[in-house]
This record gives C-alpha cells, sequence and structure tokens, in this order.
C-alpha cells in the first residue's frame, strides 16, 4: 500500500476495547527506523484507536504491529492474525482480507505499509516516470491534487515541496520481497536466534559480511551499530506470502 507523507494511523474495531498507546508499535522493515509516539486517542462511539508518529524515515516498508493485549469489554483478545503479499505482483488466495484474525482469539495483528514520497505511479519504484507524472502537474494551479498526481506532501497542489520529497528518494526501489531487515535466519521473525547469529559472526570476524551475516548497516563490518538495529526489530514478526 505505498503512500506519501501520512504519519497517523486509525485502527477501527467491531466491537469496544480496552487499549492503551503501547500496544501499538512501528518499525522500518529496511531502516529498523522506530518513529516516536506524539498522540493517542481512542474514540468510544466508533470504536477506533489513533496514533500519531513523528521521526518517520520515508522511503522504506513499516510493519504496524498491534498486540493481542487489546481486550474487549469481556476480556476476550484481539483476533488479528494477517498474511501480507510479499509484493505487488502477489496473486494469492491467502493474502488476508478485513476483518483480520483466523476467527480464535489471540493473535497480533502485523500490517506492512509503505512510505514512499515520490512513487506517483504505485510500482515502489521512484525514477522518471514518476518525474514526468510530477512535471505535467508541477505548478499547474489545481488545489486538489492526488498522491498520484505528483502531491506528495499532501496539501493539494505540486509544488517545489513535493519535487525536494522525490528529489531524495530518487531511484529508491522497494520492489524486493517484503521481509524483515534483521531476520538473519529467515523464519519471518527477529528473536534471540537472529541476535546469536550476529554475535558469533561479529567475534568470529567475518570478511566482507553480507546483511544476512550481520551486516546490517552495509558498512563492510559487524558491530554494535548493527546489534542496535537488531534490537530495534525484536521481537517483530511477519507472515507473508509470495
Amino acid at each position: 500500500m505505498p503512500v506519501g507523507g501520512a504519519d497517523t494511523i486509525s485502527i477501527t474495531f467491531t466491537e469496544d476495547v480496552n487499549i492503551t498507546a503501547g500496544t501499538l508499535t512501528l518499525a522500518g522493515l529496511q531502516t529498523a527506523n522506530r518513529p516516536t509516539l506524539a498522540e493517542f486517542n481512542y474514540d468510544v462511539g466508533t470504536m477506533t484507536g489513533t496514533w500519531r508518529f513523528i521521526g518517520w524515515t520515508f522511503g522504506d516498508q513499516y510493519l504496524i504491529s498491534l498486540s493481542d493485549a487489546v481486550t474487549d469489554i469481556e476480556g476476550n483478545a484481539l483476533d488479528g492474525e494477517w498474511t501480507n503479499p510479499s509484493q505487488l505482483s502477489t496473486i494469492n488466495a491467502a493474502v488476508s482480507e478485513f476483518p483480520s484474525g483466523d476467527g480464535y482469539a489471540g493473535g497480533d495483528f502485523n500490517f506492512v505499509v509503505t512510505l514512499l514520497p515520490g512513487d506517483a505511479n504505485l510500482d515502489l519504484v521512484v525514477d522518471a516516470a514518476d518525474l514526468a507524472v510530477l512535471a505535467f502537474h508541477y505548478n499547474d494551479g489545481e488545489l486538489d491534487e492526488l498522491f498520484s498526481d505528483g502531491d506528495f506532501n499532501g496539501d493539494g497542489q505540486v509544488t517545489l515541496g513535493d519535487l525536494s520529497m522525490f528529489a531524495v528518494n530518487y531511484y529508491v526501489d522497494l520492489t524486493a520481497p517484503v521481509s524483515l531487515l534483521a531476520d538473519l535466519d529467515g523464519d519471518s521473525k527477529v528473536d534471540d536466534a537472529d541476535a546469536t547469529i550476529l554475535y558469533d559472526n561479529w567475534y568470529g570476524g567475518i570478511q566482507n559480511p553480507t546483511q544476512a551475516q550481520g551486516d546490517l548497516d552495509a558498512d563492510g563490518d559487524i558491530d554494535v551499530d548493527d546489534l542496535d538495529l537488531v534490537f530495534a526489530q525484536y521481537g517483530l514478526e511477519l507472515s507473508v506470502v509470495s
């Protein structure tokens, strides 16, 4: 789901729930960025929780993870299981549709969203094709432009601000299958096993390590910075199908 400068997440439930700000976490899949919570509210009338975050890294896919610590008034846990497509081209009946869940109480809701300002044609690549769309609408005087017209900051116009956002993400390509940066063993979750792989390779002195071996920041070695990236995603889990 490619979008631009969004900073707010709203989740509507099928019934009234007990919920706190801390039941939802965010992490960038490829940057491990953790935006900071700025505001939270729950509207009982619409049964909707809304979180606003600051400090996003635009040009990444984010895992929205809602814990099944959320319960209804009888104490039943959230039924949140969700299976994401691995790519935009994925056609698989196993991909989830709303509402979430498998019909049984319990299960976190783990949903992937893409924030890629500049991607006007929604193909997960920021390139010349997107620049052509932006150029066509640039300063045309319209006040109701869409993301697909080149309005990447959501102000209804295509101006210098949108061109700047395009320039920052130019050549960003997010078409690879969805995965967690720190999932070193390929089991779609970040846990002690991944930390152990990184730790062992760190002290093993591997030369020219790969991401799969623990060089998560691609600086040519495995060090404490890579370990920090593991902890930034620690405990996250994905359900993905091709």
